[in-house]
């Protein structure tokens, strides 16, 4: 039974990195939503990082589309590993990012975030931060969550440590 569940959980992992970025950011909501009760005792402790605390903080400052950008900037970053910087689009704004000690860009702080933080981080958001209403999943979407239903709670969370 572990082999199949680990199997199942590799191709969840696999699933999730070839969805478009909004479906990623979909499942994420889903998953997120369906595990609340469970997690957010163990999310509270996860998101105790002074990091994770000051981007969140940060995040919520921003206006409701520049806070599902960043999110598509940190999913879509994963997937093609990029590693150069990119700064805010508002000129006024990316010209504070040059300034040495003025701030950190969004998505170098999540980058920067360890595992533990980052599932913190992105618990806390969703819990502010909602999709479309109209925004359907993709078929391939809803195939993924409801492979992650076969998979007990302790393998939700693996999924979750690894697609972050």
């Amino acid at each position: 039974m572990t082999f199949t569940n680990t199997d199942t959980l590799d191709q969840a992992v696999k699933a999730f990195k070839r969805l478009p970025v909004d479906d990623q950011l979909a499942a994420l909501a889903s998953i997120y939503t369906a595990a609340s009760g469970s997690l957010s005792s163990s999310a509270s402790g996860i998101a105790s990082s002074k990091d994770a605390g000051e981007m969140l903080k940060h995040v919520k400052e921003m206006r409701p589309d520049e806070q599902v950008q960043l999110l598509r900037d940190v999913f879509s970053d994963q997937k093609t590993q990029a590693e150069e910087e990119v700064l805010d689009p508002h000129p006024s704004k990316a010209l504070l990012e040059l300034i040495p000690g003025v701030g950190t860009p969004p998505l170098s702080q999540y980058r920067s975030l360890d595992t533990n933080s980052r599932l913190g981080f992105l618990y806390q958001l969703a819990q502010q931060v909602s999709l479309p209403t109209d925004y359907q999943l993709s078929s391939e979407g809803t195939e993924l969550l409801n492979s992650l239903k076969s998979l007990d709670f302790d393998q939700q969370v693996k999924f979750l440590s690894q697609v972050v």
